[in-house]
């Protein structure tokens, strides 16, 4: 009655019990932490994960905590299993059946990250790379710090199983792939053969990659979606095909397939996968435009530009700094992430060195005599498996040399701070600290590093990450 007084209505019915005696309580409160002892010792024994927690305060505070334990429980039980498809396979039920966390156009981020929160996600982070050293038969308490190879980080980038996509058409050039549950919901579509088609393929519709026409290698799939088919009406010129793929969409959208916020009435182009992007007078017309959301559900690749900012070491010459760009807690995607000093989705109508140097001087307000020095330094590009299909990414990289004493400044209020960073700390933040990275964000640091010889041959798994690196484009 002290601590929390019963209601007046309910005090005058209160029994003072007579073995309520503070020798008599302390004898019970001894029995019940032996037993919960014992308890406990036995669900250790079994491996299972404990945890104490202290209820004299908020019920609010306290359910949170083990919320969060019971969260944190089950992502390392994931881990240590091999993840979704690893633990259907051992319970026998439909991947597409589970109940995955929010769907994502692009890789997911390691966590909701806020400045409350980037210890708890750091920690989180270390305790799934010691599950998957002990997975792999490292000893968790060796000498060695628990980290994970860069490698990991890449391969993560890169997840998708073949045998889960089918090709998408147009004419007869492949332009992305679409995830083998689209042939259930497209059914009633490619049943009207309008706005696209199924196709029957061969083992003779395809041959090396690519081919001399250009056009990607599809062999061992047995069928293909073509959009926007050759019609009887004679007419399948850019804008028939865009107009009726357009419809395709708009009918997804009142299917429930593509969410109605997710619709920017925004296109992009689409291109022959083996053509990359294209761009200027002398691009060839692309063969339709397609509504930026539905991007995803066809595999359609879509691209990028990165921006390296690098301060030169005065005596060796060597790039020693990078400036890393702080993402804006308000973005709507990876907030607070660490990213280059410039990135920016590609529009159409812009070539890529065109589009970054307008993004250098809206996003870091670069002088002109800086942008000027841009160059272009390759690609790089990865798959990802999602919900809503196969996010294929092209990023154009570049690199800028930023002289001594001078910053970038945000001018656009995309980037929370810029911050000066050696490449060596840079190239460990990704290996240690990745949960604060924006996924491709670390994929493009780690090229520019293996560019400039921070990334060795000697480091494990060398050859494999160049080639992921470059794994997007390919086929599956």
């Amino acid at each position: 009655t002290r601590f929390m007084p019963p209601p007046p209505d309910v005090l005058p019915r209160l029994v003072w019990r007579l073995d309520d005696t503070p020798e008599v309580v302390e004898r019970r409160c001894g029995d019940f932490r032996a037993s919960v002892r014992e308890i406990v010792a036995e669900f250790e024994l079994a491996g299972v994960p404990v945890k104490w927690f202290e209820n004299a305060r908020s019920e609010i505070d306290t359910f949170h905590e083990v919320a969060q334990f019971v969260e944190d429980t089950a992502r390392l039980k994931l881990v240590q299993t091999g993840g979704w498809e690893a633990m259907c396979d051992q319970i026998m039920c439909d991947l597409d059946d589970v109940a995955l966390p929010a769907e994502q156009n692009d890789v997911a981020p390691l966590c909701d990250l806020d400045e409350e929160q980037v210890d708890l996600c750091l920690n989180r982070w270390g305790e799934e790379v010691e599950a998957r050293a002990n997975s792999r038969g490292v000893h968790a308490y060796s000498e060695q710090p628990s980290t994970t190879s860069l490698l990991d980080n890449v391969r993560r980038c890169n997840t998708f199983k073949s045998q889960n996509f089918v090709p998408v058409l147009v004419g007869d050039d492949q332009v992305g792939w679409a995830a083998t549950t689209m042939l259930d919901i497209l059914a009633p579509y490619l049943a009207k053969g309008l706005a696209c088609e199924l196709v029957r393929l061969s083992a003779d519709d395809a041959s090396s990659e690519p081919n001399a026409q250009g056009r990607l290698d599809i062999k061992g799939f047995p069928v293909a979606i073509r959009l926007a088919p050759d019609n009887t009406l004679g007419t399948n010129s850019l804008a028939d095909r865009s107009a009726r793929v357009a419809v395709l969409v708009h009918d997804l959208v009142a299917d429930g397939l593509i969410q109605p916020s997710a619709i920017r009435n925004e296109t992009q182009d689409v291109r022959p996968m083996s053509s990359g992007f294209r761009s200027g007078a002398d691009a060839p017309a692309p063969l339709l435009y397609l509504e930026r959301a539905a991007m995803i559900y066809f595999g359609v690749p879509t691209f990028g530009v990165h921006l390296n900012g690098f301060v030169r070491d005065p005596v060796t010459g060597r790039p020693a700094y990078v400036w890393i760009a702080k993402r804006s807690m308000s973005k709507a995607t990876y907030p607070g992430l660490l990213d280059q000093m410039v990135a920016g989705g590609q529009p159409a109508g812009k070539s890529f060195v065109q589009n970054v140097k307008e993004e250098s001087e809206e996003e870091a307000s670069l002088p002109p005599e800086v942008v000027a020095n841009v160059i272009s330094t390759g690609i790089v590009s990865y798959k990802y498996a999602t919900r809503k299909g196969l996010s294929t990414k092209v990023l154009a990289t570049f690199d800028v040399e930023v002289p001594t004493g001078m910053s970038p400044l945000c001018s656009d209020g995309e980037v929370e701070e810029f911050s000066l960073m050696s490449v060596s700390d840079a190239v460990d933040s990704v290996r240690d600290r990745l949960p604060l990275w924006k996924p491709n964000s670390a994929l493009v640091m780690l090229d520019f590093a293996m560019r400039h010889g921070f990334i060795t041959p000697d480091e494990a798994g060398y050859s494999e990450l160049a080639h992921l690196l470059r794994g997007g484009m390919g086929s599956l």
